[in-house]
Formats: C-alpha cells, sequence, structure tokens
C-alpha cells in the first residue's frame, strides 16, 4: 500500500512540523487526563486487570486542533501473561466552521489475545457537528480508513475501510459528564461479510479540580474475526484521572 505511507508520513510530518512565529502564538497547551485504573473483559479475555489511558487535545490554531490518545491493558494470572493490548492514536482536525471539519489520524494497536501482532491505520474524512457548545456536543463522522495489519498466526492484511461514527457528550449534573460513541468500519468491497463495530458509553465524574473519575463500558464487535477468535470483547473499564 504505497499510498498508505505516503499519506502517513504526510501526516506525521505535518503533525511535528514547527510553528511559525505567528502561529505559535495561538498555541495552547495541551489538556486533557492522565488515568490509571482497573478493567473487567469478556471474549478474547476474561480476566480482571490494570490499565492506563491517556487522552490529551491541544488547540494550535483558530482552526487546527490536536488529539493525542493512548490505552494499555495488562494482566496476568498464575504466573501468565494473559492481556496485553496497546492503543495509541495522533488526530488533526481542520475547523471549517462551527457545524463542519475536516479530520485525519494515525492509529497503531497491539493486542495479541484477539489475533493482532500490529496493525496500523490511517484514518481520512468530515466531522459535522448537529450540537457543539459547552455542555453538549454531538456528531456524525464520515470517512475512510486505510489499514496494514500483522496477525499472530503470521498472515497479514491490506485493506480500504469506509468508516460512519456518532459520538457525543453531555452534561446531566453539576459533576457529571455522559460520553458515547458508536463506530462502524466495512471493506469496501465486502461490507456485508467483514464489518466491525465499536460501541462505548461511559460516565466521568468530577471530584476536584485536578481528579475525575471514570466509568465507561465497550463492546467491539468483529464479524470476521483473526485466527478463530472471539467476535465480541467486552470491557468495563474504571479509573481515576489527573487533569491537565
Amino acid at each position: 500500500m504505497r499510498n498508505f505511507n505516503i499519506l502517513s508520513v504526510f501526516l506525521i510530518g505535518l503533525m511535528m512540523t514547527p510553528l511559525t512565529s505567528a502561529s505559535a502564538k495561538s498555541l495552547e497547551p495541551a489538556k486533557g487526563r492522565v488515568g490509571l485504573g482497573y478493567t473487567e473483559s469478556s471474549g478474547n479475555t476474561d480476566e480482571s486487570k490494570m490499565n492506563f489511558s491517556l487522552n490529551l487535545t491541544q488547540k494550535r490554531t483558530e482552526q487546527l486542533k490536536f488529539g493525542y490518545d493512548a490505552l494499555a491493558i495488562y494482566g496476568k494470572a498464575d504466573g501468565q501473561k494473559n492481556a496485553d493490548k496497546k492503543q495509541l492514536k495522533f488526530s488533526s482536525e481542520f475547523i471549517k466552521n462551527d457545524k463542519f471539519s475536516w479530520y485525519a489520524n494515525f492509529g497503531y494497536m497491539e493486542d495479541e489475545f484477539a489475533g493482532y501482532k500490529d496493525q496500523y491505520k490511517l484514518g481520512l474524512g468530515m466531522i459535522n457537528y448537529f450540537i457543539k457548545g459547552e455542555e453538549t456536543v454531538f456528531s456524525c463522522s464520515l470517512g475512510l480508513d486505510f489499514t496494514k495489519e500483522k496477525y499472530t498466526d503470521d498472515t497479514k492484511d491490506d485493506e480500504t475501510w469506509l468508516r460512519f461514527g456518532l459520538d457525543g457528550k453531555r452534561k446531566i449534573a453539576d459533576n457529571v459528564r455522559f460520553a458515547g460513541h458508536f463506530g462502524f468500519v466495512a471493506p469496501k468491497d465486502d461490507t456485508d461479510e467483514a464489518y466491525r463495530t465499536e460501541t462505548a458509553v461511559g460516565l466521568i465524574f468530577t471530584i476536584n479540580d485536578k481528579i475525575d473519575a471514570e466509568m465507561k463500558y465497550i463492546v467491539d464487535y468483529n464479524k470476521a474475526p483473526v485466527d478463530a477468535k472471539e467476535k465480541y470483547d467486552r470491557t468495563f473499564i474504571t479509573s481515576i484521572a489527573y487533569k491537565i
């Protein structure tokens, strides 16, 4: 996938390009959360484990916003590793107006217990905001994911996926916020046989100016799982987060 490599280099270069003096004045510090907690999962693993998460956003200019996300889940039982998942994602949003944005992101994942030795993903598309306020945000996205995947059985695959997503956030009390996500991806040439969905719902409780507590339930479905793995992975995460 020569185009994948070219687009990946372009996106990473855009993120790492030094700011000019004019745009540097608009640069704001990264803001977000660093969390540590407990995970209960079922599907390809049925264990309790520790998790680490990082979610940061940074406004580089009025029209450009960056996101940095990481998740690591690790577990061990009877001296044997039973979970080892790592995810990294770098994203950029090019803001056209209050209702419309373009996005580009680059992601990496390892999850041997779901059959993935590694996965590289480049995403390109658009976001439409139905509501974009201080207390409520609701949007849909449409785009393409270009993936390079290597599996634990030493096979590999390059694929282009069609992606549709819904995202929402809402303040439901003075110290409680709701966040939800639904994503649907399917290969452009085999939509009925190999689609995947990702669903996440969570509550964030504000403890004080620096500390949050979070509960999140995630369900990942893969109609054509890797190497005869389970189709469903369900994960319940609780964590304490420090706000940056």
